[in-house]
């Protein structure tokens, strides 16, 4: 799920979970376009951080009250205006998404404090590291992760979940090149407990 794997063109339904903004007002979604791909995704600071790099454009989508499927509801009736106006959309722009405030990971004695920043729908934890500032910390060094209360460990980085076995874990840098992680045919934010705010340790080992 690497965005430059996908060919121009792709249009991307984020089916992600999202809280309304108020209990009286329908959940607000976002088309966005980049690259000349397009993206469908909740207003909750998603797109924001995985397009931070690129050129992009948002749009507001129609919402109403009631809605149950978001896909059904919303994404395909969007998609399906998209492709009669030749994708010339006639949505208004959003000048101001939300957007994901990210803190800085904590630094001290060769160890890094990271924190859960957002659980995908396949229950992957993604933290607030990016691969270019990790590789220039690491300065070459072996890395230790460990989650204490579960008794994780991973000592290295791998390109793929599928490179452990079913039931295992490992460190990739995944959507957005930012550090996270999966497990293979499992849920880390179900099984460990990684969900949103959960802090592990990351050890710079000389």
């Amino acid at each position: 799920m690497v965005l430059p794997s996908f060919n121009q063109g792709t249009i991307h339904l984020c089916d992600i979970s999202h809280n309304k903004l108020s209990p009286k007002a329908p959940a607000p979604y976002l088309a966005a376009v980049s690259n000349n791909q397009w993206f469908m995704a909740p207003d909750n600071g998603f797109l924001p951080l995985v397009l931070q790099d690129q050129e992009v454009t948002f749009y507001s989508l129609p919402t109403f009250m009631g809605i149950r499927q978001v896909i059904k509801d919303i994404y395909i009736p969007s998609l399906q205006t998209l492709i009669a106006d030749n994708f010339t959309p006639r949505f208004a722009e959003k000048e101001n998404p939300i957007k994901s405030v990210l803190f800085n990971p904590s630094y001290q004695n060769n160890f890094l404090r990271l924190v859960v920043v957002y659980n995908d729908a396949q229950g992957n934890a993604i933290f607030n590291l990016k691969r270019d500032e990790f590789e220039r910390m690491r300065n070459g060094r072996r890395i230790r992760i460990s989650v204490s209360s579960y008794r994780l460990e991973i000592d290295r980085m791998s390109e793929s979940v599928f490179e452990v076995e079913q039931g295992y874990s490992a460190a990739v840098f995944g959507l957005g090149d930012f550090l996270q992680i999966s497990m293979n045919a499992g849920s880390a934010k179900q099984y460990y407990g990684l969900v949103e705010g959960a802090v592990i340790m990351l050890e710079f080992i000389d």
